[in-house]
C-alpha cells in the first residue's frame, strides 16, 4: 500500500576565544551579564517577530508528511553549507531542491557557483547565514573577515577574527533584518549593526547555540538558564532558570512559544510574553535538532524524531531515521528534509524515492486484497493500484489525505482485549463526520469498519486477539482531503 504519514551544534570546546573577536568596528558596547529577575509586567516582554526558514528553525508553513518513512533524495557531500531554504553549497556547486513538474517529487539539481556571485562567496567560507525575508547573506571567510551581502548586491565587511587566531571550524552565524551575530565554539557572541557591520556588543555567557528574532537574541547559559538580550544594546531582558541540564541546541521561537531542548531528552515550551511554562515532555532520547512550524515542534535524535503538538505538548507522531541529521532539518513544500551525516539528503515522503523500500510478495498480495475491499468506499473507482510497504502503527497514526487511504500494520496487544478506535481531524481534537477506518485480518479480509447504513462514525470498538496481526486502513472517500489521525486505546 503506497501509504503515508503526516505530521518525523555547535561543538563546545574549552578554549578561551573571546579575545579572537579582534574587530575594527568604531564603537563597542558591552552588556551587563548579571542575573536578572523576570520583568514586573510580563506583558512588557516583546521579543520581536520570529525569523523564518533554515536559519531560524521556524517555518510559517506546516509539515504535511511528517511521520512517513524517510527516503534518499540525493547526495550533498560530507560538509554541505545551507544557503537558504532548500539550497546548499556542496562540492563547489549550488545544490537546489525543486519539485518535478510531472510527479511533484522533489529532486536535487546542481549547477556551478560561478552563476551566483553571492553563493560563490561561500567557496572558501567556513560559516554562513541567510535571511529568508530579504535574501541577505552573511559569511565568515577563512581570513577571519565577516561579510554582509544585502538584497541589492552591496557588501559590507569587518575583520571579525584575527587571521592567526582563526580555527577551521566551530563558528556559527545568525542574521536578522537589522543585526548580524557571530558565535564561536566557546559560546562567545559578537553582534553587529547592519548594513555597516558596526560592532554593538559582545558576551561570553552562551552555553548553547544562538537564536535570533528580529529584535532579540535567545540562548542558554552554562547554568541552564534561558537568556534573552536586546539585539540593539545587548541589555539583558530576562534570565530564567529552567531547572534542566542545558544541551547545545538553540531555542526555537514561533512568535508565541519558545521551545527548548535539554540534555536529558526533555522538550519544554514557554509562553514568549510571560515566560510561563506551558508544557514539558520527554523525547526518550538526547535531542540533537529542534525545529517547529505553526502547529508542531519536531525533535530529532540519533535514531528517531517526534512531532509534538505545540498547543498541548502531546506527541503525535514518531518516525525512525535512516541516519542522524547533520544540519538543521528544513521544510520544503510541506515535506521534511534533512542532510544526514552520511552526506545524503533525506525527505519523509514515500513518493520522493524512485526506489521505495522493497515490499515482500505477501505484502503485495495483501495490498491488492485490501485495495480491492476498500474500493466500495471510494467515489472514484479509477484510482490507480496502490503498492506496499505498509507503515507501522504509532499513537495517533496520521493519514495525510494525498491518497484516499493509508494502511498501517497493527500488532495486537500482548493480551486480548476490547479496544476503541478513534478518528480525529488535523487539530487532534475534532472528530470527523466522514472519516473511514477499517480493520483487516492477516489474510487481508475486512473484519469491521466504522461505516453502516447511517454513515461513518468517528469511533467504534473492536476486540483484538493477542498474537495476531491486523491492518488498519484510514482515509476518506476521495483523495486530496484534509489529514486524519487514528488512535487505538484500551477500552
Amino acid at each position: 500500500m503506497n501509504a503515508r504519514f503526516l505530521p518525523s551544534g555547535m561543538l563546545a570546546l574549552s578554549l578561551a576565544m573571546f579575545s579572537l573577536f579582534a574587530c575594527s568596528a568604531s564603537r563597542e558596547t558591552t552588556a551587563s551579564g548579571g542575573a536578572q529577575a523576570l520583568p514586573e509586567s510580563p506583558q512588557a516582554l516583546n521579543l520581536g517577530l520570529p525569523l523564518g526558514g533554515s536559519a531560524s528553525g521556524f517555518w510559517p508553513q506546516n509539515a504535511a508528511s511528517f511521520g512517513a518513512l524517510f527516503a534518499r533524495v540525493g547526495y550533498l557531500g560530507q560538509t554541505p553549507l545551507p544557503y537558504g531554504d532548500g539550497t546548499w553549497i556542496s562540492h563547489a556547486a549550488l545544490a537546489t531542491l525543486a519539485r518535478n513538474g510531472q510527479s511533484l517529487a522533489p529532486e536535487l539539481s546542481f549547477k556551478g557557483l560561478a552563476g551566483d556571485k553571492r553563493a560563490s562567496e561561500l567557496g572558501d567560507g567556513i560559516a554562513a547565514a541567510y535571511h529568508g525575508g530579504t535574501g541577505a547573506l552573511l559569511t565568515l571567510k577563512t581570513d577571519g573577515v565577516l561579510r554582509y551581502h544585502d538584497e541589492s548586491g552591496r557588501s559590507f565587511h569587518v575583520q571579525a577574527i584575527a587571521p592567526d587566531k582563526l580555527l577551521p571550524g566551530g563558528y556559527a552565524l545568525a542574521l536578522s533584518g537589522r543585526f548580524a551575530a557571530l558565535q564561536s565554539f566557546d559560546g562567545a557572541i559578537a553582534v553587529y549593526a547592519l548594513p555597516d557591520m558596526r560592532l554593538l556588543w559582545q558576551s561570553q555567557a552562551a552555553r548553547g547555540s544562538l537564536r535570533l528574532t528580529e529584535e532579540s537574541a535567545l540562548y542558554l547559559s552554562a547554568e541552564g538558564s534561558l537568556l534573552i538580550r536586546a539585539l540593539d544594546t545587548g541589555s539583558l531582558l530576562t534570565e530564567l532558570r529552567l531547572g534542566l541540564s542545558p544541551g547545545h541546541i538553540a531555542p526555537v521561537f514561533d512568535g508565541t512559544l519558545i521551545y527548548i531542548a535539554g540534555a536529558d531528552g526533555s522538550v519544554l515550551a514557554l509562553d514568549a510574553r510571560s515566560l510561563s511554562l506551558q508544557w514539558r515532555v520527554n523525547a526518550d532520547y538526547a535531542v540533537e535538532q529542534l525545529i517547529c512550524d505553526r502547529g508542531m515542534v519536531y525533535a530529532f535524535g540519533p535514531r528517531e524524531a517526534i512531532a509534538i503538538a505545540s498547543d498541548q505538548g502531546r506527541i503525535l507522531a514518531r518516525v525512525a531515521l535512516p541516519v542522524r541529521a547533520l544540519l538543521l532539518p528544513q521544510l520544503f513544500g510541506g515535506s521534511m528534509v534533512y542532510t544526514g551525516v552520511d552526506g545524503y539528503l533525506y525527505a519523509n515522503d514515500l513518493s520522493l524515492s524512485s526506489s521505495p523500500p522493497a515490499s515482500s510478495a505477501e505484502e503485495e498480495r495483501l495490498a491488492q486484497a485490501i485495495r480491492f475491499r476498500l474500493d466500495k468506499y471510494l467515489v472514484d473507482h479509477s484510482i490507480a493500484e496502490l503498492a506496499g510497504p505498509f507503515l507501522s502503527y504509532v499513537d495517533l497514526a496520521p493519514h495525510d489525505g494525498v491518497l484516499p487511504f493509508t494502511v498501517f500494520a497493527y500488532p495486537a496487544p500482548e493480551q486480548s482485549g476490547e479496544m476503541v478506535l478513534e478518528l480525529f481531524e488535523a487539530d487532534g481534537k475534532t472528530q470527523p463526520n466522514d472519516g473511514i477506518v477499517s480493520v483487516f485480518d492477516e489474510g487481508g479480509e475486512e473484519i469491521k469498519a466504522n461505516v453502516d447504513e447511517f454513515g461513518s462514525h468517528p469511533s467504534f470498538n473492536h476486540w483484538f486477539d493477542a498474537g495476531k496481526r491486523y491492518y488498519l486502513a484510514v482515509g476518506r472517500r476521495v483523495p486530496g482531503m484534509p489529514p486524519l489521525f487514528l488512535r487505538v486505546r484500551k477500552l
